[in-house]
């Protein structure tokens, strides 16, 4: 592992996006920073006056980043190049023209919500209570969608082929089908029987599998047409905070707070354990799976913490 610390820096959710291979972090203070994986360089991305930042999701295609404030009522979505040109070293307190801000109904609470990017280039919206907000490619006018989701949601994955699903992670693990024009969700979900809360959800390559981690460290595979159980791995001792395929969909990687496992999704087996020694907080796989990028904290000698910021090599099964 090749590590270091982050001054003031706590990575909390991270995404990565393949175009540059930037890590976007957002650290303790609420600033969210764009983190070269080979140098290690950080650029702060400007921000609202006495804002902090709580969630983001990354655009990868369109270079674009979605992030939302705990104390604004709007997303900001950050043009990438346009912004990185722009960084400040300090807190900026007013956001360049190249941002733009985005309203939302009032059912849906920012502070209180999970993005990502569809493939279509819309922002989906999830606030806890399980409401949808489908948003134009445009970024206006957006649509209220009712789903059955309840709270709280955790994670949305979105399915890399076929129509528009997404997978959603929180008390109920399920597969909701997204209309592609106007209109509300019409088909019921494919909910999976975990029995218990999942964490964690990430689609194989293909779209044929999910796999689900939970709260007590369980790491399920479903087969995404019929719900169908298509096996276990080894249990993690805690908390499942991330799982995902790899490009070829051969291995399946897994996070506690503790431990990473990297295992074969044919066989269920575990290849490779490491333990960094410190508490992961979040973990994100490069596009073509070739790093692993982890996030998290160390309690250093005098009890004080530290911010790690790790980067995993991977090689090939």
């Amino acid at each position: 592992i090749q590590e270091g610390p982050l001054p003031d820096a706590e990575p909390l959710p991270a995404a990565v996006s393949p175009a540059a291979r930037p890590v976007m972090v957002i650290d303790r203070t609420g600033c969210v920073s764009s983190v070269d994986l080979t140098t290690g360089s950080a650029s702060r991305l400007p921000q609202p006056q006495n804002s902090r930042a709580i969630e983001l999701a990354v655009d990868p295609p369109r270079r674009r980043v979605a992030v939302s404030w705990l104390q604004a009522d709007n997303l900001s979505v950050f043009n990438l190049p346009a912004t990185l040109a722009e960084a400040v070293s300090d807190r900026a307190t007013v956001l360049p023209a190249s941002v733009a801000q985005l309203p939302l109904p009032a059912a849906i609470d920012p502070r209180e919500a999970v993005c990502c990017w569809l493939r279509s280039g819309e922002l989906l919206v999830c606030s806890r209570p399980g409401r949808l907000c489908l948003m134009a490619s445009r970024l206006a006018d957006p649509r209220l969608l009712e789903s059955p989701l309840e709270d709280p949601v955790h994670e949305l994955a979105v399915a890399p082929t076929g129509p528009p699903r997404i997978a959603a992670a929180g008390k109920h693990t399920a597969i909701l089908s997204l209309p592609s024009a106007s209109g509300q969700i019409a088909a019921a979900p494919l909910v999976f029987p975990i029995g218990e809360e999942s964490s964690a959800v990430d689609w194989s390559p293909d779209g044929s599998l999910l796999a689900c981690g939970t709260r007590t460290g369980r790491t399920l595979l479903f087969d995404t047409a019929t719900g169908a159980p298509r096996g276990a791995l080894v249990p993690h001792q805690r908390r499942i905070v991330f799982v995902a395929f790899s490009a070829d969909g051969r291995t399946l990687v897994t996070a506690d707070n503790d431990c990473v496992r990297i295992s074969d999704v044919g066989t269920l087996t575990t290849l490779d354990e490491i333990r960094p020694g410190w508490f992961v907080k979040t973990a994100r796989l490069v596009a073509d799976g070739s790093r692993l990028v982890l996030g998290g904290w160390a309690i250093n000698a005098d009890g004080t913490d530290s911010a790690r910021l790790a980067v995993m090599e991977l090689a090939p099964p």
